[in-house]
């Protein structure tokens, strides 16, 4: 589409001329990830500006170049020319909102209240930052564990205190050498190389993912259990004895940059554990049906989670082997070593049922020298298993269901007496105020308020 200028004008007395080829330019300039389109024709004054490489004659020329309007007419038509930059300049109003971060907008409707937010502020010190480090594996290791276990073999050399996501490396402190080489030992006795290549200094503001990181190790260091994103305080639980039930209360965390700085959003959550053994589980199917047992067996349980309480850990039943119990063997560092004697010598535990089958948990392990996963089978003793989650009886009877609503409804008041205490147990532990301290980070003890309007 060709745009004319509001003041085209030409000499009547001269014939209109037409050039033999006409280069008409569309100028396109981009703000971000809007573009403006200039429409580049005719000048204010009859100046075509082509974006190609010719220069066409202004009107009143003819085509050899012969002037018929006098040298002082040609300065007056200079100095009143429009460029078609100039055309994209005089839009400052249009984009300059593009080339910076939106302003928040505030309601003007309603009556003004003061809210509370599940956020807690997290302040940073401005002069501290975080070093980033890429860190390689020569050859290449694809399990995260084994990463871990490599990279914490050399922590002393470089202070000690680092956040490791796997690929990302992050340190209070600057290296010496742009590129550090460590050297560890494989299982079988291979050298693996550790290269830590320095990448960039990130304010601490910026890291998003570093914060999430580094408070899921300040979980753990309040020995918080993980079930997925959530982790769940055991030492707080509420137990339901009629029922044979308890309610762990747990949190789930997440850092993100929001208007005045960095805020971490505490969300409250709960998880249901059963306090019966899934040994008993077993003798009141067994009772019910003992003609199809282990068939009424598998249905009821496989695919259930289930916590170990002697190392809190999740695990998910994928079979239930009958043919072995605690009294068989496996493989172990030393040699073979029974389940009975494995639990008594790792944990002080003495199994009461030595014919009970072992449950089996199948997960995927990648070794160091090979790319391909393998199955990691895991034999658990039903006697140490607790089932946690909601079950169909549990779903199916209604007045049971009311009675854990009320401790996990929670009305704002208990969410505000649950957000005090998480930052309680953080203000509390020596571990998690030095994980924050190193990183020149601490939490605000209140937490957020703001301006709403209903």
């Amino acid at each position: 589409m060709l745009g004319y200028g509001r003041g085209l004008r030409r000499d009547l007395s001269q014939p209109a001329l037409a050039p033999k080829s006409l280069d008409i330019g569309v100028g396109t300039q981009s703000f971000g990830s809007t573009a403006k389109t200039c429409r580049v024709g005719f000048g204010r004054r009859g100046k075509i500006l082509p974006s190609g490489s010719h220069k066409l004659p202004a009107l009143g020329t003819n085509a050899s170049g012969d002037d018929s309007l006098s040298t002082k007419a040609q300065d007056d038509e200079k100095s009143k020319e429009v460029h078609p930059k100039d055309l994209i300049m005089k839009e400052p109003k249009e984009t300059s909102s593009l080339l910076t971060s939106p302003k928040a907008t505030h309601g003007v409707k309603g009556t003004p209240i003061q809210l509370v937010c599940n956020h807690i502020r997290i302040n940073s010190d401005p002069n501290k930052g975080i070093y980033v480090y890429e860190v390689r594996f020569i050859p290449n290791i694809d399990s995260n564990r084994l990463r871990r276990q490599y990279l914490n073999e050399h922590s002393v050399k470089f202070g000690g205190t680092k956040t490791f996501d796997g690929v990302t490396l992050y340190l209070p402190i600057l290296l010496k050498d742009e590129l550090t080489t460590y050297v560890s030992k494989a299982y079988d006795g291979s050298d693996i190389e550790i290269r830590i290549l320095f990448k960039r200094k990130e304010l601490l503001k910026h890291c998003m993912q570093f914060y999430n990181v580094l408070f899921d190790r300040i979980m753990k260091t309040l020995n918080y259990v993980r079930f997925d994103r959530k982790q769940f305080d055991p030492t707080s639980s509420i137990v339901l004895p009629q029922h044979q039930l308890e309610i762990w209360p747990g949190y789930v965390t997440a850092v993100d940059e929001h208007e005045g700085g960095l805020l971490l959003c505490c969300d409250v959550s709960h998880r249901l554990l059963c306090q019966k053994t899934i040994s008993e589980t077993l003798l009141e199917i067994f009772r019910r049906n003992p003609k199809h047992f282990q068939e009424t067996a598998k249905k009821a349980l496989l695919g259930a989670t289930v916590i170990t309480r002697y190392n809190n850990k999740t695990y998910r039943i994928d079979d239930i082997c009958f043919e072995k119990s605690p009294r068989s063997t496996f493989t172990f560092k030393e040699g073979t070593l029974s389940f009975l004697d494995y639990y008594r010598r790792n944990y002080n535990i003495e199994i009461k049922d030595t014919n009970q089958p072992l449950l089996i948990c199948i997960k995927k392990q990648r070794m160091s020298q090979r790319s391909q996963a393998e199955d990691l089978v895991i034999c658990l003793i039903p006697e140490l298993c607790y089932v946690t989650g909601l079950r169909d009886e549990i779903r199916a009877n209604h007045k049971l269901m009311r009675e854990i609503a009320t401790f996990t409804c929670l009305s704002p008041v208990q969410r505000i007496n649950a957000l005090k205490k998480f930052y309680t147990n953080i203000d509390n532990s020596p571990e998690s105020r030095k994980i924050l301290s190193v990183w020149g980070l601490s939490l605000v003890q209140n937490y957020e308020e703001i301006s709403g309007r209903q």
